[in-house]
C-alpha cells in the first residue's frame, strides 16, 4: 500500500498535468468511437444508394424513338427517286441489350446492317460526269453546244449515318448522301486554263462505209476525244492511238497495203487521221509529218487534203506552237466526223489555196497540190505546200476474205 502511494506521488511529481492528460485521452477515445459510427453510417448510405441505382430504370429517349421508328415504314430519298423500306427489313438493323449502368433493356444499331440494305442504291444513283461538247460563236469564242453535266456517286457510309440520326430522333424519312463530280471539260473550266477559242475545225464524210469501218472510225475518234496537247509538244497520231488489234476493240476492214486492198484490223482509221490533219491545217499548226494515200479514196474528198497512217511506220505529226494547251474534241454525227482544236488564239489566220489538180490520167492517177498561208498581224508568216501523188486504183486489186 505504501508502495502504491509512493508511486502516485512520484507520478504526480514527474507529471503535474497527468489528470489533464488522462482527460484528453478519454476525449480522444470517445471521439474515435463516434467517428467510426459516422463513417459506418456514411458507408451504409452509399451502399443503399448503389443498390438503388442497380434497380432497372426506364428506357432512354433515343432507344424509345428508335423502337418506334423501326416499327413503321421508312422512306429514303435519292436524287431522282424515293423508296419505302418495310419494318420487317428495318428490324434486322437493330438489336436489344441491357445498359450496364441502368440495367434497362434498350435498342441499338447493328454495325453495317443499314449499309447492306442500301448498297444497291448505287446502281440507281451513280452516274459519270458528262463533258461539254464545244463549239464557237461568231467571234470564235468557245461555247457549249451540249452542256456539261455533273456526275453523282452514292455515299453508302454517310447515308447510313444519316439514316441512324433520323431514326434516333424518331423520324421516318431521310435523304441519301451523294457526292457530286464536276466534269473536267466545260466552258467555265477551260476558260481558267486559258482555252477560250476555236483554233481549227476539220471534217470528213464516211458515207457508204461498212458497219465494221464505221466501228473502227468511232473507236479511233474516241481515243482522241477530249485530249489535251501541251504547249511545245509534238502530236503523234500513232503514239496516242496505241495498239490496233482485236484485243483493243478493232475489227478487220479494208486497208491499202503492199499494193493491195486487204482486210486488216483497224481499217478506216485513216478517216480519223485525215480529219485530224484538216483541223491541224486550219489551226495553223506546223505539220512535221504527213503522207497522202497511195490511191485516191472517195471518203477523203477533196483529194489532196488527206493523211494516211500505218503504225508504226507511217504517222501524222504536228507541233503545238501556240504557247498554250490545246483541247482536241472528236465526234461522229451521222456519216460525218468532226475534229475541233480549242486553245488560246495568238491571232494567226489561215488561208488555203487548193487543193488543185496538177495532173491526172484516164486510169485515175493524179497529182495534187495544197498551199497554206499562215498570217500573223495580217502578213504572211509561213507558207506550206503539201503535194500528193496518187496511183491508179486499178493497180491495187482487192483481196477479200475467202470466208466472205
Amino acid at each position: 500500500m505504501a508502495e502504491m502511494i509512493n508511486k502516485k506521488f512520484e507520478l504526480k511529481s514527474r507529471y503535474p498535468g497527468y489528470k489533464n492528460l488522462i482527460f484528453v485521452c478519454l476525449i480522444a477515445l470517445v471521439a474515435g468511437i463516434g467517428s467510426g459510427i459516422v463513417i459506418e453510417s456514411y458507408y451504409n448510405y452509399l451502399a443503399r444508394r448503389s443498390f438503388e441505382n442497380t434497380r432497372p430504370a426506364g428506357e432512354g429517349k433515343a432507344s424509345k424513338n428508335l423502337r418506334q421508328a423501326v416499327s413503321v415504314p421508312f422512306t429514303v430519298n435519292g436524287p431522282d427517286f424515293s423508296t419505302t423500306i418495310d419494318p420487317a427489313i428495318m428490324s434486322s438493323w437493330v438489336e436489344t441489350y441491357f445498359r450496364s449502368y441502368t440495367n434497362a433493356e434498350e435498342l441499338r444499331f447493328i454495325s453495317g446492317k443499314i449499309k447492306d440494305t442500301i448498297a444497291d442504291y448505287s446502281k440507281k444513283i451513280d452516274s459519270s460526269p458528262v463533258n461539254a461538247i464545244l463549239t464557237a460563236d461568231e467571234n470564235g469564242k468557245i461555247k457549249e453546244s451540249v452542256p456539261a453535266k455533273a456526275g453523282v456517286i452514292f455515299d453508302a457510309n454517310a447515308s447510313e449515318n444519316a439514316i441512324r440520326i433520323v431514326l434516333i430522333n424518331g423520324r421516318h424519312e431521310a435523304d441519301l448522301v451523294v457526292t457530286e463530280m464536276t466534269p473536267p471539260i466545260s466552258a467555265d473550266s477551260l476558260s481558267k486554263l486559258g482555252i477560250i477559242n476555236l483554233l481549227g475545225h476539220g471534217e470528213s464524210d464516211f458515207k457508204g462505209s461498212s458497219v465494221s469501218r464505221i466501228h473502227n472510225i468511232k473507236m479511233g475518234a474516241a481515243k482522241f476525244n477530249n485530249m489535251f496537247l501541251d504547249p511545245g509538244s509534238e502530236f503523234s497520231f500513232n503514239n496516242l492511238l496505241g495498239e490496233v488489234t482485236a484485243s483493243t476493240g478493232y475489227v478487220p476492214e479494208m486497208v491499202i497495203k503492199n499494193k493491195q486492198i486487204i482486210p486488216e484490223y483497224g481499217g478506216g482509221l485513216c478517216q480519223v487521221a485525215t480529219t485530224m490533219f484538216r483541223s491541224a491545217i486550219y489551226s495553223g499548226l506546223p505539220i512535221t509529218e504527213r503522207q497522202a494515200h497511195s490511191i485516191p479514196v472517195r471518203y477523203y474528198n477533196p483529194q489532196g487534203f488527206d493523211a494516211t497512217i500505218y503504225p508504226p511506220t507511217v504517222d501524222l505529226k504536228f507541233l503545238n506552237d501556240t504557247g498554250n494547251q490545246i483541247l482536241i474534241q472528236a465526234r461522229a454525227v451521222g456519216t460525218k466526223l468532226f475534229i475541233d482544236f480549242f486553245g488560246h488564239s495568238d491571232g494567226r489566220k489561215v488561208e488555203l489555196v487548193g487543193p488543185d489538180i496538177l495532173e491526172t490520167t484516164p486510169e485515175g492517177s493524179m497529182k495534187m497540190i495544197l498551199k497554206r498561208i499562215v498570217k500573223k498581224e495580217g502578213e504572211p508568216d509561213i507558207i506550206n505546200v503539201f503535194r500528193s501523188f496518187y496511183r491508179s486504183p486499178a493497180e491495187y486489186p482487192v483481196v477479200r476474205n475467202p470466208l466472205e
